[in-house]
């Protein structure tokens, strides 16, 4: 995994340079900044991918100099600088990067924010994505393409719930696949494009919406966080584990309100009188937001090699001395399982994500 200090070495460029020839730096080094030095290094500016933006509006001539378009004085840290300033500063600071540099204004080196807050905050919790079903409702989507891997704001939802997850500090990765498994392993891989780790759960047959985790006995002494391949959440997962810990729990399941109003008046009688009339009521209700945290000893409960679904597990759980605890889900929550939620997904995922 990259570490969060840049060879900033490669990243550097005059004054005079193109535009042109900025942009083609960026892509090959894999990277949205250019610093901007004269010949001793001294930083004179920045250029990032919303500098170019704006000036491809205003000028289209790629051949414009960087002085034109750099952001002057831009946000630097001192070789000095604590971990403790560092890590205040990659939790409040709008940009990804922060150069460093010297007493005499010299270039030393380059941080990448949004990495150093994924090293500090590394959970080592696993995360099991439940990504083997047929998703029937979804046809004809989901003829060709498995629902996970069908694509919402541009690319798959199991690659969103991913990179969501590993910005949250979460870095192992369990998928379960079954149907058009050659399909999720050929764009994720080993996990090491996207930063993390990828293994993966194969069923042979069908095994319900559980049973897959039973190979994960003797594998995982810390609570698992389990999520549906499908389920798109600005919740705070971090969050939700801290929690299950906290509660001491077998399991926790999160929870989501669901409203649904009647369409008629609702009549109560009683011995052939009226009791109450109640012109389209609304009942509120909490469903199973697909999101939970299992404990080893959850996972030690599951049959081998049976078909096994997790609400089987949950009601055998929830008689038990530990117990298992239900977490609200008060963020946007959207379960991509129908022709409709995938429509409606499709316009919310710009807000949203």
């Amino acid at each position: 995994m990259r570490s969060s200090w840049i060879d900033f070495r490669s990243l550097v460029m005059a004054p005079t340079d193109s535009l042109r020839a900025a942009m083609a730096r960026m892509n090959e080094q894999e990277a949205s900044i250019i610093l901007v030095c004269d010949a001793d290094l001294r930083l004179k500016g920045v250029v990032v991918d919303g500098d170019i933006r704006r000036a491809l509006i205003a000028n289209p001539d790629l051949d414009q100099p960087l002085v034109s378009l750099m952001t002057v004085s831009p946000r630097t840290v001192t070789a000095d600088c604590g971990m403790h300033t560092l890590r205040a500063l990659a939790e409040s600071a709008l940009s990804p990067w922060l150069p460093m540099v010297d007493s005499e204004g010299c270039v030393c080196g380059l941080i990448d924010l949004v990495r150093l807050r994924q090293e500090q905050n590394r959970l080592p919790n696993a995360v099991v994505l439940m990504a083997g079903g047929k998703g029937t409702r979804l046809h004809p989507y989901t003829l060709d393409v498995p629902k996970p891997m069908i694509p919402v704001g541009g690319r798959p939802i199991l690659e969103t719930i991913i990179r969501r997850l590993a910005g949250f500090g979460f870095e192992r990765f369990y998928i379960s696949v079954n149907y058009k498994a050659e399909q999720i392993i050929d764009h994720f891989g080993n996990g090491r494009g996207f930063g993390v780790e990828i293994d993966y759960l194969h069923e042979d047959q069908p095994l319900g919406t559980a049973g897959a985790l039973q190979q994960l006995v003797g594998r995982e002494t810390l609570p698992v966080l389990v999520m549906n391949g499908d389920v798109l959440t600005r919740l705070n997962l971090r969050a939700l584990i801290d929690f299950h810990q906290h509660e001491g729990v077998a399991a926790t399941l999160a929870v989501r309100e669901h409203t649904y109003q009647v369409p008629f008046g609702v009549v109560e009688m009683e011995h052939h009188r009226l009791r109450e009339l109640a012109e389209k009521p609304v009942h509120r209700m909490f469903i199973n937001a697909g999101i939970y945290v299992l404990s080893p000893s959850a996972l030690a409960t599951i049959p081998e090699g049976e078909f096994f679904d997790m609400t089987q597990l949950l009601d055998a759980l929830k008689g038990t001395s530990a117990g298992v605890a239900c977490f609200p889900v008060a963020e946007y929550w959207m379960d991509v399982g129908r022709i409709d939620d995938l429509e409606r997904a499709r316009d919310e995922f710009e807000q949203h994500f």
